[in-house]
């Protein structure tokens, strides 16, 4: 089964790094578009906890490297956002 998400503010997300975080959450992930924002076909033996998994891989993107905080729009768009304050 495969599912296609949404990242919005891709700009500060490279593609590759984004599709190695995924894998390392047992997620195989595959580019359709990256302009605007970022989409990818995301799949996997284990679909459940998608959500839960975007989120991981994303934290794991932008985790030391730029001021941004991962959040979950609706079951299919992300967004990378600065941290309120």
């Amino acid at each position: 089964m495969s599912q296609i998400i949404q990242i919005q503010q891709s700009p500060f997300i490279d593609t590759e790094l984004m599709l190695t975080a995924l894998a390392a959450q047992g997620l195989s992930g595959a580019l359709i578009d990256d302009k605007p924002g970022l989409r990818l076909l995301v799949s996997g033996a284990e679909m459940r906890n998608l959500s839960r998994r975007v989120l991981a891989a994303l934290e794991s993107v932008t985790r030391g490297l730029i001021p941004l905080v991962p959040e979950q729009l609706d079951d299919h768009t992300f967004a990378v956002r600065p941290p309120a304050g």
